[in-house]
């Protein structure tokens, strides 16, 4: 049940955000990427052993600052910010809540380490847009070549 109230508060956003032109990555980009995080996440939480619905949480949510605001910059602390009021309307604990903002608002640390959840954020983050075939930021580089090696991928 909460992740239905989160998706539908998600699809609210992504509603708002359509006839918007001044956003800085375009919205069908943004609906992608997040729904592929999203499948992503829920793989990489059962292999290691995260709760799935947290991760799912996460990464639905991971970039609806974007949506918000229209801003790469800042979006990952306005993600954040969004988050913790949605998660808690939603149902999940303050553990939970305060887990969950602090991998969104990290997420886009991508060369630090840190919980395992926040490293899945980043993770699942990296590999969608490995995975959709983008031209891959050097920084991610050694992030697709770890979760390569993780998942038993051959070199491609």
């Amino acid at each position: 049940m909460r992740l239905k109230r989160l998706r539908r508060i998600l699809w609210e956003h992504i509603v708002a955000a359509t006839p918007r032109t001044d956003l800085d990555v375009p919205i069908d980009e943004d609906v992608f990427h997040i729904l592929g995080t999203v499948h992503l996440a829920a793989l990489l939480a059962e292999r290691r052993g995260i709760d799935r619905e947290v991760a799912t949480a996460a990464m639905l949510l991971h970039d609806i600052g974007r949506l918000v605001t229209g801003r790469v910059e800042g979006h990952a602390q306005a993600s954040a910010e969004l988050a913790q009021e949605v998660l808690t309307d939603s149902g999940f604990s303050p553990a939970e809540v305060e887990a969950i903002c602090q991998a969104i608002e990290t997420h886009v640390h991508k060369t630090e380490s840190g919980t395992p959840l926040e490293e899945l954020v980043r993770d699942a983050d990296v590999l969608e847009v490995y995975l959709s075939g983008a031209p891959l930021p050097p920084v991610f580089i050694t992030r697709v070549e770890g979760l390569r090696r993780e998942l038993g991928l051959a070199r491609g």
